[in-house]
Formats: C-alpha cells, structure tokens, sequence
C-alpha cells in the first residue's frame, strides 16, 4: 500500500507523533479518525490538527476496528491493546509512524537502533553527515517525528539519520534502511515487551526488509548481539575488544577498514566526549560513515569538537564546590552505568522513576564512587530493597525530585558530585525524561541563587 488517498485511517495517540502522522495523512488524501486516552483540551497542538480530521474519538469512546482500512500508532501506544489486538486479526494494516513516513519518503534512511547511546550516536552520525555536505534531517525517538521530516523537506537526496526504538520498530513491514546499525541489546522495557525474546525481535525488524545493497554494522562486544551475528553474516562488525572486526581500536586509535585498505580516523584521546562507551559511540558513527563514502577528515573534525547530548551526562553547575551532573536520559540501569563510572569523585546519586521490569543488582556493582543513593518515583523502595540486598546501606527515600535535589545537596561536601541517572524511565512524574532533565537543572540553578 503506497496510497492511503479516501482510506480511512485511524491514528492512534496524539502526541508529536501522532500529530505529524495526521498532518502527512491529510496530505495524501487519508480520511483521518484520531484516538487518544485524553480529551481534546488536554492534548498539545490540538488546534493544528483539529481541522485535518473527520472524527475524533477521545477519552473512553469505544473503537469499531472494522470502520478503519488502516491504523497508525504513535510510538507510545502498546500494540496489545484490545483493539489493535482485533485489528491485526481482521487483516487491518497496523503501521508504526515510521512505516507511514517511509511508505512516502523518496529519501534514503540510516536507522540506528540499540538498548543505549542511540541518540548520542545519532546526533554524531547528522552531524558528520551535514559537515559532508549531505542534505540531512536528523530524526526519530531522538524527539522530531519523522513524518514531520518527510512531509516538509523531502527529497531523492534527502538523508533520514533516524533513532529508533524498540516501540516504533514493533509495527513495521517494509521500513528498510540503506544503513542499519545495532549498537548494544540489555534487557529493557520489557513490561510493554513481555520478554527479552520480544524485545530482541522487536530490535531486530530494523533489518528484517532489507536487500543486498544495504548495510548492516553490529557491535561484536555486546554478549547479545554475539549470539546473532551467526544470522547476519554479511553484517560489517566494530569493536573495542577485538582486531578482526571492520572497525576497531589499536593502539588508542580508531581504524576502519573497507575493500580498499584500512584508514585511521582519530585517536580515542582526541574524542572530545570522554568515557568507553564514547568510543563504543564513535566506532559505530565511523562504521557508519564510512559506509557512506564520508571522509576520515570530516569525521574526526566532528568528533573532536561534539560536545555531547542534552541530559546525557551532562554537566550543569558547581555550587559550593559540588558538581551537578545531569543523566535524565539514563532511563534504565545500563544507561545509568557510564555517568556513574565517569565520575572521578565522591558521588551522590540519585535515581528512580517508573517501573520497567529492570535487574538493579548489575548497575549496584559499578558504585565503586557512590558514597549515597536518594531515591524517588514509583520504583524507589524496590531500589532501596535491592540496594540494602547487595549491602549498600546509604540510602535517603523522598517523594518528589526537588526533595532528591535538596537532600543530595545536603548529604553532599565540597569536591563531591550529585548526578541525576535515575536508571528510570520518567513517565510516573514527567511527561519525557527530557522534562525530568529540565527540572532538575532548574533545582541545581536555585541552589546557586541561595548562596
């Protein structure tokens, strides 16, 4: 299906996504129903989509799957709802936002996908592609709805550098990138997925369409993706560890090698971001761009001046000689694990948020510089039982964020840390993990007014 001109289509969640799904719809000729949990009063950008649609069906109205030729969901929107469910049984197509925006996109995608370092990879990879002089739209779970992308500047050149999560692969079927990269799988989100199985499977329709004169990059380290490689034997490989791999590190450099030899790119030391899973990110932006015929000098360049992402480790303020740190885009216990080993001092962390089925008891073992943990959110006493099961007794237990930011800061001395990586997702308080970030950094800039 490549026309959706007169089909009645049902978009389903309303939030960016969505909203960019209704908008290129309407352009195409779609007769569009929207649902969503809310009501209209309650949902951002309402009024700009209002007048595309045909019906709405909002709150707890009830949903005849059998009016509809086609679904659309947002990334949010769990595919085992009822009538999803119904839908996939009557033979009605269930399309990810994703697959819509590919099915109209004359573009080329790079599709990076991975349990951790998605966005931060992502960005790199945009960057570097722009500073190649690549029509570029950086696009995806990173936060730009690629519908949005591909109704505004699409076109044959166009390049969609393109994170994808676990939830917007769930619901696709022909969605094939020209570049495809799996940068690590750790269990995750599994309460939406079920099992790790699932959630493998999920990871893996990033390739499942995709012919001879694509690409697939795997990360020969992670202990999962080792376990698939057997299936991908075409797939090109990066690795810290190992020397027999297309791109690797020797001697503290990054080497990428293709049919026409092998080439240094940079010096892991001249990365600007620090930390090993940094050079984990940039072998995989190397293998990346190489892929794409970009110039070692162009990638190096990038490299060396990014200063990192957003929420990512990042730093904030230093108030009365304590170092704030940012990592709300930690929002499960391996993500949380590179913020806490990159502090080089005494740290207080603090952590929690919503419940994703996750094993706190590897995550513990890297508080080697954890001298205190304040928790907060839905999961904070399951945390503090793991915690004081492993034997890690200093623990503070508050209700709301602010009051993590205020005990830490308590707790805290001159020459310590206090890090937000709260090994969490943020959707019990927060509508993203972004706004979480945003918060924090407005608590840390008050404590600097207080002095």
């Amino acid at each position: 299906m490549r026309s959706v001109d007169k089909l009645n289509v049902l978009v389903v969640g309303m939030a960016s996504s969505g909203r960019e799904a209704v908008k290129l719809l309407h352009e195409k000729g779609a007769i569009i129903t929207i649902t969503d949990t809310k009501q209209a009063s309650e949902i951002e950008g309402y009024d700009e989509i209002s007048h595309l649609i045909s019906n709405e069906l909002l709150g707890s109205q009830a949903i005849d799957v059998k009016a509809y030729d086609l679904l659309v969901l947002s990334p949010g929107v769990p595919t085992k709802l009822d009538f999803i469910v119904k839908a996939k049984e009557l033979g009605i197509p269930v399309w990810a936002e994703v697959e819509l925006a590919f099915r109209f996109a004359k573009g080329k995608f790079i599709g990076i996908t991975g349990t951790n370092g998605k966005t931060t990879t992502t960005t790199i990879v945009g960057e570097i592609f722009k500073a190649a002089g690549f029509k570029t739209s950086v696009v995806g779970n990173i936060g730009r709805p690629i519908s949005e992308a591909v109704r505004l500047e699409d076109d044959v050149d166009r390049i969609y550098v393109t994170e994808l999560s676990s939830y917007q692969l769930e619901s696709v079927h022909e969605f094939k990138p020209w570049i495809a990269a799996l940068l690590n799988i750790t269990p995750d989100h599994l309460a939406r997925h079920g099992t790790m199985e699932e959630y493998v499977t999920a990871k893996l329709s990033l390739v499942r369409h995709m012919e001879d004169a694509d690409h697939f990059i795997m990360n020969a380290d992670d202990p999962v993706i080792q376990k698939l490689m057997h299936q991908f034997p075409e797939a090109r490989l990066f690795s810290r560890e190992r020397k027999d791999v297309d791109t690797y590190v020797v001697d503290d450099a990054i080497v990428t090698c293709s049919e026409s030899g092998c080439e240094e790119v940079i010096r892991t030391d001249e990365i600007f971001i620090k930390g090993s899973h940094n050079v984990e990110n940039a072998l995989a932006v190397i293998a990346i761009c190489d892929l794409a015929g970009i110039d070692a000098a162009v990638m190096a360049a990038v490299l060396k001046e990014f200063k990192g992402v957003e929420h990512r480790n990042e730093f904030v303020a230093e108030v009365n000689g304590i170092r704030y740190f940012n990592d709300s885009k930690a929002t499960n216990p391996e993500a949380s694990i590179p913020a806490i080993k990159s502090m080089d001092r005494p740290t207080i962390l603090i952590a929690g948020g919503m419940d994703k089925g996750s094993d706190y008891s590897g995550w513990i073992s890297y508080f080697q510089n954890v001298r205190h943990v304040v928790l907060f959110g839905e999961t904070k006493n399951d945390i503090k039982e793991a915690l004081i099961r492993s034997g890690f007794t200093e623990v503070s237990v508050v209700d709301t964020l602010e009051a993590a930011v205020q005990a830490a800061s308590g707790i805290a001395t001159s020459g310590d840390a206090v890090l937000l990586s709260p090994a969490c997702a943020s959707w019990d308080m927060y509508k993203n993990f972004e706004v979480r970030g945003d918060e924090f950094k407005q608590f840390v800039y008050a404590l600097q007014k207080e002095r």
